[in-house]
């Protein structure tokens, strides 16, 4: 293998986990304080669309992406539902 490609399938699996960590620390403090709704739109929209252009312009050569890419958008509707929920039972 390469080492474009190992670094390529390296920074796949750091993107794809980037959100994890902030799951974790929201789900033992029971807050999603600082979370940028912002951030969080802007990254969901980034993935679906790297996600349609990778089935448009590549097709199945690299199902690695399309996991990857399912994955770090898991990860943020995961965070979205965290802050509707947290953030729920502040307002009441």
């Amino acid at each position: 293998m390469e080492l474009a490609s190992v670094i390529g399938v390296i920074a796949n699996l750091l993107f794809g986990m980037k959100s994890f960590p902030q799951i974790v620390k929201c789900y033992k403090t029971k807050s999603t304080d600082g979370i940028s709704i912002a951030m969080l739109l802007l990254d969901f929209g980034g993935n679906i669309g790297c996600t349609y252009y990778i089935y448009a312009t590549v097709k199945f050569a690299v199902v690695f992406q399309y996991v990857n890419y399912f994955l770090a958008t898991l990860w943020l509707v995961i965070l979205f539902a965290m802050m509707f929920i947290y953030n729920r039972n502040k307002i009441t």
